[in-house]
């Protein structure tokens, strides 16, 4: 990295994506071998929270070409994309999406005084 900031900002990008390539590679390798978990296995289970991330994204982006006040856009984006996240959780029926909805129905039952 210290290298890359006196060569420009793009080949210090390109070297952060590589190197943070090979850490994950690692990270994930020699605890799957010990645990019987692949790094193809880990990349599998978190490619639906991926796509759906990605999605979100790319949708939010995009109001970003809406023509109003970036006071305006920038609270749109934040509810959309809250609310397109949930709604793709809910529709995908991920599994940690349930367990979060468990561990907070609880808190806000208490919270308004149900039970």
């Amino acid at each position: 990295m210290f290298i890359g900031a006196f060569v420009g900002i793009f080949p210090m990008l390109y070297t952060s994506i590589f190197t943070c390539t090979i850490c994950d590679f690692l990270n994930s390798h020699y605890p799957g071998e010990l645990l019987g978990y692949t790094s193809w296995m880990q990349l599998k289970d978190i490619s639906k929270s991926f796509s759906m991330t990605f999605t979100m994204a790319v949708i939010v982006y995009m109001l970003k070409f809406i023509p109003i006040s970036y006071w305006i856009t920038l609270p749109i984006q934040i509810v959309v994309g809250f609310s397109l996240f949930f709604l793709l959780c809910r529709i995908t029926k991920i599994e940690e999406y349930k367990e979060m909805m468990n561990m907070i129905k609880p808190m806000f039952n208490k919270i308004i005084g149900k039970q």
